[in-house]
């Protein structure tokens, strides 16, 4: 424990353990007591002592004990109290080894116990003179004692003296030694706490810089929780561009739009942020103002900064900036914060690289699905040309065909269909992409109605029976209709063209106080259990549904996923190969505000 960090022991420090006025309030109470007890005793076995001096001293006590116990209020210093309280209980002690003995007497060994109270309570200076006046009560013990020599006295006297003096050290050590612990606790206890509430801090800072992946956002929240953690009055987040070569403020708090607007700097110019990013450790500077490494001094002065950490920012072992942390007056960091707050940009670099993979994939989702569009609007015009000439030939408008060329020209029109229905299905699949239209209030048993009545006449043809279940008539939920009815549309049609003839599928329509799941079953070929993990995947196809040479592009089930998933829904599916397949589509009623 450092000396600067010890102090001496106060009573009022003591409270929370013990209090030294009620400790000898209580312990006079007990002696008031004892001393009633002896008299009483003395009286009834000892008829030669006289027990009326002890009986008199108790009730003195206790008197005492009541005055003192009311008259506390009047003395706000508890040192002082203390002293009173000890000079009259050594008068009150002297007095009771009087009439018990003298200095013989067994009471006057409660001198060497209250002065070890005496050093455990008093400061140094006060507890040695209060022993001093209880070493000349006992020398006064010891001349009253059948006026024995003098320089027996005296050695008596010294003896006693060296004792109480001796205790009293005892009392004064064991309350340094007491302090000092107590101090060390308290210190632990402190920097524990501090601990926790920085590690609370970083576990709340990262729930909040991972709460979402737009980048702004995200950007945005890290200089937030940096500025709240009282160690940062403005901060900077500057990223590295894709070449690495220049650095950007992406966010900033605590500085004027004005700072923050300054714009790109080449990272070869700017000493401090590349020292940080080259030894990929933080660096500080003491006044921005007047280090040389600094570019904007005037600036820094202008908007009050003065002290800054520069930390690095790294994903996987790759540098994408630096986040700066200014205080507006000098500030050394410590070796903990230093610590705390390059944890705390650990968090920040994580949620940035999140942010930024994310915002990528997402423009390649979109250049993706702008590909898409363009390639299928620009496919499908000359395809359906080349199916409406197709038709013409094979209806005989220009002239009669033999039969093997016929036969090439219906393959090529199927194939051209084909190729029709996986540009409609991916415009499609571009299309759940959007999920901005308006939702409306939907009757599901209409829609799956409408469904059933689509399909039948292919369902007929096929020998499949369809049957309709429902829990009741006016099942509403909100939504897209045009997407509902592709989902149940694409359901049950796979549910027909994988079922053999005198086959069955059926749909059944429940509901509850918030969803409405729809479950279509069939008896069909089912699916391979590897297969299922794949089945929602684009253009996947189960091995056992190519046998079966019906025509698919492997699309639709991806589609029916995007479309629940946009309706803030589920779909699952179960099956047992030759037996039969379970799709289950749960929707909410209302979907949630992220599905719209």
């Amino acid at each position: 424990m450092p000396k600067e960090q010890f102090q001496r022991f106060d009573l009022r420090e003591c409270s929370r353990f013990l209090s030294g006025s009620d400790a000898l309030i209580n312990l006079r109470w007990i002696a008031a007591v004892a001393l009633l007890v002896a008299s009483a005793a003395i009286w009834l076995f000892l008829p030669d002592l006289l027990a009326f001096p002890l009986l008199v001293i108790s009730f003195l006590i206790i008197f005492f004990n009541i005055f003192l116990y009311y008259f506390r209020s009047f003395c706000p210093d508890e040192n002082r109290f203390f002293i009173l309280q000890v000079i009259c209980d050594w008068v009150f002690l002297f007095f009771v080894c009087f009439w018990t003995g003298s200095i013989s007497s067994p009471a006057v060994f409660m001198f060497p116990v209250y002065s070890i109270l005496v050093g455990f309570f008093l400061p140094r200076k006060h507890a040695y003179l209060v022993s001093g006046s209880g070493a000349i009560l006992i020398g006064l013990l010891s001349l009253f004692s059948s006026l024995p020599p003098l320089a027996y006295i005296i050695g008596q006297s010294f003896f006693y003296i060296v004792v109480l003096f001796f205790c009293t050290t005892i009392g004064i050590w064991a309350s340094r030694q007491l302090r000092e612990q107590l101090d060390l606790s308290d210190f632990l206890r402190k920097s524990l706490e501090k601990e926790n509430g920085r590690l609370g801090q970083v576990y709340k800072s990262a729930l909040l810089m991972n709460s979402g992946l737009d980048l702004s956002n995200v950007l945005s929240i890290i200089t937030k929780c940096f500025n709240d953690t009282d160690l940062s009055n403005a901060t900077v987040i500057r990223l590295l561009s894709e070449d690495g070569l220049t650095l950007d403020i992406a966010s900033a708090e605590g500085i004027s739009s004005e700072y923050a607007q300054k714009g790109s700097v080449a990272l070869k110019d700017d000493q401090i942020d590349s020292e940080a990013i080259k030894c990929k450790c933080p660096v500080f500077v003491g006044d921005v103002t007047k280090d040389e490494r600094f570019l904007y001094k005037s600036e820094a002065e202008r908007e009050n900064l003065q002290s800054l950490l520069c930390i690095p920012l790294f994903s996987n072992e790759r540098s994408t900036g630096v986040i700066r942390c200014y205080t507006s007056s000098y500030h050394e960091f410590s070796d903990e914060e230093v610590e705390f707050l390059s944890l705390l940009a650990t968090q920040a670099s994580l949620a940035i690289s999140n942010a930024v993979s994310y915002d990528k994939m997402v423009r390649m989702d979109n250049s993706r699905n702008a590909f898409i569009r363009m390639a299928t609007h620009e496919l499908r015009a000359p395809m359906a040309a080349v199916q409406s000439v197709l038709q013409i030939i094979l209806d005989g408008y220009v002239g009669d065909v033999p039969e093997n060329q016929k036969q090439l020209l219906s393959r090529s029109n199927d194939r051209i269909t084909q190729l029709l229905r996986l540009v409609s299905e991916l415009l499609e699949l571009e299309k759940t992409s959007k999920s901005h239209e308006n939702f409306e209030p939907i009757n599901l048993k209409e829609l799956i109605s409408r469904v059933i009545s689509e399909i039948a006449p292919k369902a007929d043809s096929k020998k499949v029976r369809l049957r309709l279940f429902t829990c009741g008539d006016n099942i509403i939920i909100k939504g897209v209709e045009e997407a509902l009815f592709r989902i149940f549309e694409n359901l049950v049609d796979n549910a027909v063209k994988y079922t053999h003839s005198n086959g069955q599928v059926t749909i059944r329509l429940l509901e509850d106080d918030e969803t409405s799941t729809v479950q279509v079953v069939d008896n069909g070929i089912g699916i391979p259990a590897d297969s299922i993990p794949k089945l929602f995947s684009e253009f996947y196809r189960a091995p056992n549904a190519k046998l079966e040479q019906v025509q698919g592009t492997g699309l639709g089930l991806s589609i029916v996923r995007k479309f629940v998933v946009m309706h803030g829904g589920s779909i699952s599916v179960s099956s047992q190969v030759n037996v039969g397949t379970t799709f289950t589509v749960v929707l909410p009623k209302e979907p949630l505000p992220a599905t719209r």
